[in-house]
């Protein structure tokens, strides 16, 4: 990973190079700091390639950080909706053929003492999500918080939060075992020491996994996009606002696409080997895509000026 790592180290110096006085409005030296950022990643993609062709045939070591990145991922999604309920099916989109990438989690309920079920872990967090409210009260301490005492603000009382706080807590104590690993992060590190040590060869996971090229949530609604021409086609679809006419260069320049610089944006040096493979393996293929857009895209515009 050290050359992906020294790749992305030199992304980042060119694009803050960038003059900061009035570069947006001045369209000209916009456009020639975003065709050199792109000339620079144009260069870069054979050896980023190789680097993740590397990095996906070193798979019998890989097995530690490809767990530790399925709990992250997961965990950042339940953290995230714990007041939401969220089912199985809701969960297969999110994370498309998850059973695949992440079987452990699937396969048993527990392991020397840690729960590690996913979808137990759901069931827990349903539990909670309904339980929590304070209608379910019952514990005499807490509803003493607030009786016989008048709301001290029609808004935001702070009987009524203080009650709604401990409560929250007693129902998630009780809902949650300690030893939960996608509810107490404290718990991963010591379970997949143990893990490992018993399954030192294991290979039953999907690798590589399934690019995910695009996805996005909309209102009750997750939309992934995992097939090639698909994206292609969401690409093109995304860009027809180029051949509209009747625009000035500085609307031409406003509405420029910067999906690259969107991607190498959001690697960052100090995140780990896997999570930077994950970003880089669901958009390389795209990027030359994105590139020939792009390039095109500029050089209109300043043919504008």
């Amino acid at each position: 990973m050290e050359t992906i790592r020294n790749i992305i180290q030199g992304y980042h110096t060119i694009n803050k190079s960038r003059k900061i006085t009035h570069w947006h409005t001045n369209v000209y030296e916009s456009l020639q700091h975003y065709l050199t950022i792109i000339d620079y990643v144009e260069k870069q993609v054979e050896p980023l390639e190789k680097a993740l062709t590397s990095y996906i045939e070193s798979k019998p070591n890989i097995v530690k950080e490809w767990i530790q990145y399925g709990l992250t991922h997961m965990m950042r999604y339940m953290n995230m909706n714990i007041t939401m309920k969220i089912t199985i099916k809701e969960w297969t989109c999110i994370l498309p053929d998850m059973k695949e990438r992440w079987p452990l989690f699937f396969q048993e309920e527990s392991f020397e003492g840690y729960e590690i079920s996913f979808e137990k872990t759901l069931q827990v967090i349903e539990n909670i999500r309904t339980k929590s409210h304070i209608q379910y009260c019952d514990d005499p301490d807490i509803l003493a918080i607030h009786t016989n005492k008048k709301c001290n603000c029609m808004y935001m009382c702070s009987f009524c939060e203080e009650m709604e706080e401990q409560w929250a807590k007693k129902v998630r104590k009780m809902y949650s075992s300690p030893t939960n690993i996608f509810l107490h992060k404290e718990q991963q590190a010591p379970f997949l020491e143990k893990w490992i040590k018993q399954h030192p060869t294991y290979s039953e996971f999907q690798w590589p996994p399934t690019r995910i090229y695009f996805q996005e949530y909309v209102v009750n609604d997750y939309r992934h996009i995992t097939d090639f021409a698909e994206m292609c086609q969401y690409v093109k679809d995304k860009r027809k606002k180029y051949k509209e006419g009747g625009k000035t260069p500085v609307q031409c320049h406003d509405e420029l696409c910067y999906d690259i610089q969107g991607l190498f944006n959001y690697i960052n040096l100090i995140d780990s080997d896997m999570t930077v493979f994950m970003k880089l393996w669901n958009q390389i293929e795209i990027v030359p895509i994105w590139i020939r857009y792009e390039k095109e895209r500029c050089r209109e515009i300043l043919k504008m000026l």
